[in-house]
């Protein structure tokens, strides 16, 4: 299974460093989750794309119908009180900001749903907490 992040899942909708190697991931692989905080962070991209004229009407609403097709194929964790049970426990432990800890929790929650995770982000910072978890990281940043 892979666990993407919002830095790395929205380089499938906005062509930018690491586009490449995430479509290639992506269809490497059957099972993908995230937390539900990465439709929020996507969302918000998208509607800052717009703000800034990077992205047009057609534009917006063609990848916002991308991602919502994408969404119903994926695993999500929700935003609970797990979650927040996870959270805490993470941040006293790792230099963690809010959005990346939800990740860190989530990722966390779902891994025994897998017999592998592979947690992907274009967070460096975020890659060392993971990997002091214990998870295989992956960035579409890195060089080949």
């Amino acid at each position: 299974m892979l666990y993407l992040d919002s830095s790395a899942l929205v380089k499938k909708y906005w062509v930018e460093p690491g586009t490449d190697k995430v479509l290639t991931l992506l269809n490497s692989e059957e099972e993908v989750a995230s937390s539900m905080l990465t439709l929020a962070e996507i969302e918000s991209a998208f509607g800052r794309l717009f703000r800034e004229g990077r992205l047009d009407k057609d534009q917006l609403s063609r990848q916002r119908a991308h991602l919502a097709e994408d969404w119903e194929a994926m695993k999500i964790v929700n935003l609970d009180e797990k979650v927040i049970a996870e959270l805490s426990k993470l941040v006293s432990r790792l230099p963690l900001q809010t959005g990346d800890a939800v990740h860190l929790a989530s990722a966390l929650l779902i891994a025994p749903l897998a017999e592998e995770l592979l947690f992907c982000s274009a967070d460096a910072s975020l890659l060392r907490s993971a990997s002091a978890e214990g998870f295989e990281t992956w960035s579409p940043l890195a060089p080949n």
